[in-house]
């Protein structure tokens, strides 16, 4: 946490310097002329909540509201209330066919294409930003920061949706389509872009169809001509709009969907990693090879494999809190993982969920779970839960003072219970199983 505290200043420092975004300051405002991709407000507000460092957010939150607003006064050539890039580098993906052919416009020097990426991590941003404003108690920022994620996602479901084919596309200033279907239509999840309908229609038509793929998902449909290139942005996987689609689609609670593409990030990184101890910035969507290309370099951005894996087991979520477990019961272990403060021991497998923290053991269940918005004081133990599958789940939680009487709350319902001499308080529950896992 402290490395991970010290790499974000620095990160900060540039950032209001403009040196780490190729800004530079100007009697105007901020003139950039190759920006990032807007994840920083995202990436600080996690880190700083993992690790239990309010400092880091007021420190941040004044330069990260200031870029925010940049990107709307800078980023929106024909005022429209939807952003795009200024060039393919920008992107972070160059060489993405979706901008081989994107028209510069040479007034306001942005690209003529209202991206979905885009504005999905722009909404994003201003989540993480309304999560900073709040605990900050600025609760006027707050709600603007709240009307602008309404009003970005009501403007690209009404013009982003391609009712036709059921997924989100980038367009061009005069509504034309690309002909390219980029993964970057499913950062929306990440953004809360979609309506549930939407959502379920994208994950059922188009991740098991032109999405689908051995490993992971593609950076292009299978069905592209750039796909078969298996070149960086061009058909191969990105460990970084992997991460970044699977933290959406628990936002959604689609944790099946999650849960696959974490485990097949797995297999990749123990590949490469028997490797010569190597991770690569991209992988062979066809035979998972890291390095198979002299444009492929190794890259710690590869490292988000692991993040995937960790997150199957522990993570903090932006909204639901503390999540513990999975649902596949994946036979995997963590050990030594902070959250606000605290140290946890994290196990799961077919016989269910183990968790300790700061070295007691704390959580068990006998099935395979998930659990969010983890709380615990001396009197009360509460969960959002979701088991595997419909067959009772016990559910047992430690550090209670013995013959306490206490309550554990699951979904809303509470069940009065007396903890045991070790004070340990157990509870059997059925829980509705969640939607079948995909193919």
């Amino acid at each position: 946490p402290a490395l991970a505290i010290l790499n974000c200043r620095t990160a900060l420092r540039h950032l209001a310097s403009g040196g780490m975004l190729g800004a530079q300051s100007t009697p105007d405002g901020l003139r950039v002329d190759i920006a990032h991709p807007p994840v920083a407000a995202y990436s600080v507000w996690k880190i700083a909540q993992l690790a239990d460092d309010d400092t880091l957010i007021d420190e941040a939150y004044p330069i990260l509201l200031r870029w925010h607003d940049w990107w709307r006064n800078f980023r929106d050539g024909n005022h429209d209330h939807l952003l795009e890039w200024a060039s393919p580098e920008e992107t972070g993906m160059p060489g993405h066919p979706l901008y081989d052919e994107a028209a510069i416009d040479d007034t306001t020097g942005v690209m003529r294409l209202n991206d979905v990426g885009l504005n999905s991590l722009w909404a994003l941003d201003a989540f993480a930003l309304m999560r900073m404003a709040l605990a900050r108690k600025d609760l006027d920022q707050a709600t603007h920061l709240e009307l602008e994620i309404h009003d970005i996602a009501m403007r690209l479901n009404f013009e982003g949706w391609d009712p036709s084919k059921n997924l989100f596309r980038s367009r061009d200033w005069n509504t034309r389509e690309p002909e390219h279907q980029s993964l970057t239509m499913a950062l929306a999840l990440a953004g809360r872009i979609p309506t549930r309908r939407h959502a379920a229609r994208m994950l059922n038509e188009h991740f098991t169809q032109e999405f689908n793929t051995p490993y992971l998902l593609p950076t292009v449909s299978n069905r592209d001509a750039a796909f078969h290139e298996q070149l960086p942005w061009r058909g191969r996987v990105s460990p970084l709009l992997n991460y970044l689609i699977a933290e959406g689609l628990r936002i959604y609670v689609e944790d099946a969907w999650a849960e696959r593409i974490a485990l097949s990030g797995l297999e990749l990184l123990r590949r490469s990693w028997e490797d010569g101890r190597h991770v690569y910035a991209s992988y062979n969507a066809l035979t998972g090879e890291g390095g198979d290309i002299p444009q492929d370099s190794l890259s710690p951005v590869g490292t988000l494999l692991a993040a995937l894996g960790i997150a199957m087991l522990i993570d903090l979520e932006i909204t639901e809190g503390l999540r513990l477990g999975n649902l596949c019961g994946a036979e995997m272990a963590v050990r030594g993982i902070a959250v606000h403060g605290n140290w946890y021991d994290v196990a799961s497998g077919p016989w269910g969920l183990s968790v300790s923290r700061n070295l007691a053991p704390w959580i068990e269940t006998n099935r395979p779970a998930i659990l969010r918005n983890v709380f615990q004081d001396d009197r009360v133990f509460s969960a959002q839960v979701r088991a595997a599958d419909s067959q009772p789940v016990r559910l047992r939680c430690h550090g209670f003072a013995p013959r306490k009487s206490v309550h554990i709350r699951v979904n809303g319902a509470a069940y009065p219970v007396r903890a045991n001499g070790q004070g340990v308080a157990e509870v059997t529950l059925t829980i509705p199983s969640p939607p079948a896992s995909p193919a």
